[in-house]
């Protein structure tokens, strides 16, 4: 074999290898992702995208959102103009994912078989793959931002743009994206000298320090009212949130480095896996302890100069749920992404040192992190038996149901409340009529609750099937009532007010709390 095949060879099989694991990554997805029903939150999204019939009304309807930026929703209020098909929710959000995972093996500069086990981990496969909302899209714009970070000095530009979009994508990201765009702009500040072109950087930096603030203060026009709310709320009721901030962050940390679900249906939408119930059963302390130690071993694998980016981006992600809300485990992956992205950037850091520079540290770092990634993909693989094998949430299954045994045109359908019956309304493509609105519609703003509430009009299960009875003799048609089981308190009052529950069990979901039944009223 001559001298030039001998070089083409590897170069063919590095071209190919993250050609080859995006298709496989890709591939094990599609058969979950076509497995999953969604739920409230993957939905609120496109509640709020599809009831915009303007860009006017898609920013009206956000700004009394979730407390993220809007990006995600507005892609999916750009691809409602096109379909109303819900399924197309999967496809943006996989392909979001895929282009993610094909720019971390394509240019991560970790060995093949890191790359291997960690596109297949927990967080980035399932939490941030198959589960549809904003964190993809936070995922794809720090590996960019990576990417584009080994040529600094030729991306500035692009740099900073990715800065900008990735603040949009969710809060946690926001606060990575301030800590990535201060790390970028003292490196180019105090570094500009090394490059020749010194004029056109210094013109490049103070274009890309203007598009990084422009991306801030995005962030603030989007969500200012809505955190100085929460802050006000976390001051009324601070000694509580922080006591309950204090047993559950230790929890989410813990999740995060070790997410191993437990082994029922119910795995998901909590902080408690087998490590954390063992340490529930003992003092908090030893959880303290533990989340301590797992949040600063990394930091003996991290440059000196990287160090401060980690240390900074956790501790204001921690923040949150003292201040704003209390977290669960997908919002603790972050954390994960963020060690990752600065492990990638110490590599690039060639004049840095690290804290301990012995060769045999190094060896210990693959161990470490094989461990750990292990540790994540059995969790991986938890999720995906569970996940394939029952319901995400009923919604899908009662719309269906709904559809097949009922004229949905000739029928009005009364959720109760917009929380547990948004999936069956989506799913439907029909707007419910909700007794707390007292309108029609296909979310509840939270603005309009919280006035309920504060009202005291926040009404209870008898006015909620009074209201429906009395709207059924107002229209002349039949109402179906969609409604949580956990909401009926009194059996006897859906009957006392005419209504008959139909006799049909739904199959059981991983939302535990996610338990509908329906009632009818015949006109």
């Amino acid at each position: 074999m001559n001298k030039n095949n001998k070089n083409i060879l590897p170069t063919l099989k590095n071209n190919l290898f993250p050609i080859i694991f995006t298709l496989l990554f890709l591939t094990i997805s599609i058969i979950l992702i076509t497995r999953h029903e969604f739920w409230y939150d993957e939905i609120n999204s496109w509640d709020r995208a599809i009831d915009s019939n303007s860009f006017k009304d898609f920013i009206a309807n956000m700004h009394d959102s979730e407390g993220h930026p809007f990006f995600w929703s507005f892609l999916l209020f750009l691809i409602s103009k096109l379909t109303l098909n819900i399924e197309t929710i999967k496809i943006l959000h996989l392909s979001i994912s895929a282009i993610a995972i094909f720019i971390f093996l394509k240019y991560s500069p970790f060995k093949k078989v890191i790359n291997i086990l960690f596109i297949f981990s927990y967080f980035l496969f399932y939490e941030y793959s198959i589960i549809s909302r904003n964190y993809a899209l936070g995922v794809l714009f720090i590996f960019l931002f990576c990417a584009l970070y080994k040529d600094k000095y030729k991306n500035i530009i692009f740099i900073s743009i990715s800065l900008l979009l990735l603040a949009q994508t969710n809060i946690y990201c926001t606060l990575i994206s301030v800590v990535l765009s201060i790390y970028f702009i003292t490196d180019l500040t105090l570094n500009y000298k090394l490059n020749k072109s010194e004029k056109i950087l210094k013109k490049n930096i103070i274009i890309s320090i203007l598009i990084i603030f422009l991306g801030w203060a995005l962030i603030y026009w989007q969500l200012g009212s809505q955190v100085l709310g929460n802050t006000q709320a976390f001051q009324i009721n601070s000694i509580k949130l922080l006591d309950n901030s204090i047993s559950l962050v230790p929890r989410g940390i813990i999740s995060a480095f070790l997410p191993i679900p437990r082994l029922n249906y119910l795995f998901w939408y909590t902080n408690v896996n087998y490590v954390t119930q063992y340490l529930v059963n003992h003092r908090l302390i030893y959880s303290i302890i533990l989340a301590i130690v797992l949040t600063i071993i990394p930091i003996f694998f991290l440059k000196r100069k990287i160090i401060l980016v980690y240390i900074s981006g956790t501790s204001l992600m921690l923040l949150i749920p003292f201040f704003i809300y209390k977290g669960v485990l997908r919002h603790y992956g972050n954390i994960i992404i963020l060690l990752i992205a600065c492990l990638w950037l110490s590599k690039y850091e060639v004049n840095d040192k690290y804290l301990i520079n012995k060769k045999a540290f190094k060896y210990f770092f693959y161990l470490y992190i094989s461990i750990f990634l292990l540790i994540s993909i059995t969790g991986s693989c938890i999720a995906f038996y569970y996940e394939y094998k029952y319901p995400f949430s009923e919604g899908k299954e009662v719309a269906e149901y709904i559809d097949r045994n009922f004229n949905t045109d000739d029928l009005t359908i009364v959720g109760f409340r917009c929380m547990d019956t948004n999936v069956v309304s989506a799913y439907l493509q029909k707007k419910f009529y909700y007794p707390e609105l007292k309108q029609y519609g296909r979310f509840l703003h939270e603005e309009i609750s919280a006035n309920f509430v504060k009202s005291g009009e926040n009404i209870d299960i008898e006015s909620a099937f009074k209201q429906s009875r009395e709207l059924s003799e107002k229209n002349n048609r039949d109402v179906l009532v969609v409604i949580n089981k956990i909401r009926i308190d009194d059996p006897e009052i859906p009957e006392k007010y005419g209504f008959t529950r139909i006799n049909k069990d739904f199959n059981k979901s991983i939302i535990d709390y996610d338990v509908l039944e329906l009632y009818l009223y015949r006109n």
